[in-house]
């Protein structure tokens, strides 16, 4: 007897071995003992209809059709023939369905786009509007956004559909639905963290960032490998309260969300690594400092700014780079400074936040400007490759906009 969580996969990869060496009739055999799953189903109509059994062949295939699509993956080369078979005598859109997951797999999107369009707007199960979504990557936004409206028609308390929708209208830069999307739906699963750190970004994006601080102080966020979307969005939303704070001279305001903003709470599901790069948290509150007269507790703040470069964990790669830079020069150490800005373009030379670095180094804001509305490139790697992320750059483009570098 086969005990396994997936009991359909391990007949159905035996019946790829036993049909690649040409033992159709222990396919058959086998097969007969496997539980009536979808295809399964029409590997068995396929047989049949070899075999010329035409009735049994319009049995397994009309049970299949009528299969639920929940949980069905179909990966095996092998199951490519059977489907194709079955896509050609039948009505129902399943069999095209499935017949291009097998494609995409095997990165052959071309074929499964097709087949996913052959499908057309008939499926009336929501999985298959979201994976078509994935699968054409946005290249119509208006198409995307048609079959993601499918998907919650089918399904409206799937929270799924809600969040990709909400993802969707932020991507579009539709910022105010994207919001209202996100509300919607994590007020109808306040105990999902998913929804709630969606919310939670959606807030900060509308500018809404002492909302979005108190939200994330409320969030239970399930502790994860490489789970670090909660506090950078609690570090990015409380520097972004504290500059507000700044720029309308409420300084006590600023230093205090510029605290918390050092703060790692256990709530957000990750823990205080051991080297920290504070430099932004401490330049801001260095000139928080000085608009209130304590030039002592300034300078200080300044200096480990400055001394971060020399640390043995420093690698240039950062936006922050240019407020270390900055002090230097001011502080009449221009060689020193200059090396900053040279070693970040020596070791990410085409990034954008190298180039805007760069440019506000040299003066040209103009240039800094043209940069910072680049589109932003998204960034893949192989698994398990650490991929760096400059989660200073944000703050970096909202103080250059008061702050005089």
């Amino acid at each position: 007897m086969i005990r396994t969580e997936l009991t359909h996969a391990v007949y159905l990869e035996l019946a790829a071995w036993y049909l690649n060496l040409g033992l159709e009739k222990d396919v058959i055999t086998l097969l007969s003992l496997a539980p009536e799953q979808p295809e399964i189903l029409y590997w068995r109509a396929w047989l049949a209809n070899k075999e010329n059994n035409s009735s049994q062949a319009s049995e397994f295939l009309k049970k299949a059709n009528a299969g639920d699509p929940s949980l069905v993956f179909p990966f095996l080369q092998e199951s490519i023939e059977p489907l194709t078979w079955a896509l050609e005598n039948s009505t129902t859109w399943k069999p095209a369905y499935y017949l291009g997951l097998i494609y995409w797999n095997s990165n052959k999107t071309d074929k499964a786009k097709a087949l996913f369009q052959k499908c057309g707007d008939t499926p009336d199960f929501y999985p298959f509007y979201l994976a078509r979504v994935e699968l054409f990557k946005s290249a119509d936004p208006a198409a995307t956004e048609k079959d993601l409206l499918k998907a919650v028609s089918l399904a409206p308390d799937t929270w799924r559909t809600g969040l990709q929708l909400s993802k969707f209208y932020e991507k579009q830069k539709q910022y105010a639905r994207s919001k209202q999307v996100a509300a919607e739906y994590f007020g109808k699963f306040p105990q999902n963290y998913y929804l709630g750190l969606n919310f939670a970004k959606q807030l900060s994006l509308n500018g809404e960032n002492e909302a979005c601080v108190n939200l994330l102080a409320k969030l239970k966020v399930l502790p994860n490998e490489g789970a670090t979307a909660g506090y950078n969005l609690w570090r990015e939303s409380n520097l972004k309260v504290a500059m507000d704070a700044y720029t309308a001279k409420n300084y006590k305001k600023a230093l205090k969300f510029i605290a918390q903003s050092r703060t790692w709470p256990e709530n957000l599901g990750v823990g205080k690594p051991y080297d920290i790069d504070e430099r932004f948290p401490d330049f801001l509150s260095s000139i928080c400092y000085k608009a209130m007269g304590n030039k002592k507790k300034a300078a200080e703040l300044d200096n480990a700014v400055m001394v971060f470069t020399q640390s043995k964990n420093y690698k240039p790669a950062g936006s922050a780079d240019l407020l270390s830079a900055w002090l230097l020069r001011k502080n009449g150490e221009d060689a020193k400074a200059a090396s900053i800005i040279a070693a970040q373009k020596k070791r990410t030379p085409a990034e954008k936040n190298t180039r805007w670095v760069d440019a506000m180094y040299t003066g040209d804001k103009n240039l800094a400007s043209a940069i910072s509305t680049e589109e932003e490139v998204s960034k893949t790697s192989d698994p398990y490759q650490t991929v760096v992320v400059d989660t200073d750059f944000s703050l970096m483009l909202k103080l250059s906009s008061f702050f005089n570098f």
